[in-house]
């Protein structure tokens, strides 16, 4: 993709980001600290999104080749999902018609990850990144099936707890698989995994990346347990937003106006779109079980305290 586009497609997730943030933070004034700060990931992936749908109708001559050669009008279907994810990200942004957009996102998910990762892992499925690739679009669906909990507020319901129940154990499995990943090939950046190498600016880069794997480690098995759901998916979703702005911020904006600007908008929305998933799954957490937030507060409030 031409750089210029390739800028306009992160300078637009930025202002999604800005617009998103500052209806999340208006929006949950009075809620605990951390229902306030898991809200965010709503505006996390609607940035994301807004990226990713603007990649997908300003360069879709480059992205035809993703659509599986047996599927007919293949420009047609790449234009179809760039609109589709503003839309789901307008929707996302202004906090409207949610309980529609949030499935219909989790099925489009679903359907890439089904259409496109399984069977490019089933050819090779000794290759590590398809099933990384598969467990991460797999996450986004679950993401969004997170949001679906909490927009449709039927607190305490059997489907909303199912629904939340497939979505914790998909994000946790995909948490799982990145972390040994990472511990695997310190080389490599950490987060969501790719084959990104670490840029020489890092400090003791693979500290960082096993650093990485850890706090994940840490965030699964958290995950785990029920209890204590909200908290793993906050900080798995905390971590990455850190990565976001340490380090694949940076990367993006040293490559603007190469070659290689789109991957960079890549790599930083992708972090920021998987730190939106885990806190959207630590939101419906929270939803679910109201009184984890007010636990949360009133240890803060005590360690505060003395």
């Amino acid at each position: 993709m031409d750089p210029l586009l390739a800028a306009a497609c992160g300078v637009f997730g930025f202002f999604v980001l800005v617009a998103g943030v500052a209806v999340s933070l208006y929006r949950s004034k009075g809620l605990p600290g951390l229902q306030r700060w898991c809200d965010l990931g709503l505006p996390f992936i609607a940035s994301a999104l807004a990226a990713f749908g603007m990649q997908h109708l300003l360069g879709a001559q480059s992205l035809v080749e993703i659509v599986p050669p047996w599927m007919p009008w293949r420009l047609f279907w790449v234009y179809f999902v760039g609109f589709a994810l503003v839309a789901a990200a307008l929707s996302f942004t202004l906090r409207r018609e949610i309980r529609f957009s949030a499935p219909l996102l989790a099925l489009l998910f679903l359907l890439l990850a089904l259409l496109t990762d399984l069977p490019a892992t089933i050819v090779e499925p000794r290759q590590w990144l398809g099933w990384s690739m598969l467990l991460r679009e797999l996450s986004y669906a679950s993401g969004a099936l997170a949001v679906v909990v909490v927009a449709r507020t039927i607190q305490n319901s059997a489907r909303s707890h199912q629904l939340f129940a497939v979505a914790r154990w998909t994000i946790t499995l995909a948490i799982f698989y990145f972390a040994f990943e990472q511990l695997a090939f310190p080389q490599l950046s950490p987060g969501v995994p790719d084959l990104l190498r670490m840029p020489s600016w890092v400090l003791a880069p693979r500290l960082l990346t096993r650093l990485s794997g850890l706090v994940l480690i840490s965030a699964g098995v958290m995950l785990v347990f029920r209890r204590h759901a909200a908290y793993g998916a906050g900080l798995a979703g905390t971590w990455m937003v850190l990565l976001t702005v340490g380090l694949y911020v940076p990367i993006m904006c040293t490559r603007l106006g190469t070659a290689k600007a789109i991957e960079g908008v890549d790599f930083a929305f992708d972090t920021l779109l998987f730190a939106g998933t885990a806190l959207s799954l630590g939101r419906a957490a929270v939803a679910l079980n109201p009184t984890e937030a007010q636990e949360a507060g009133s240890r803060m409030h005590q360690y505060a305290e003395g």
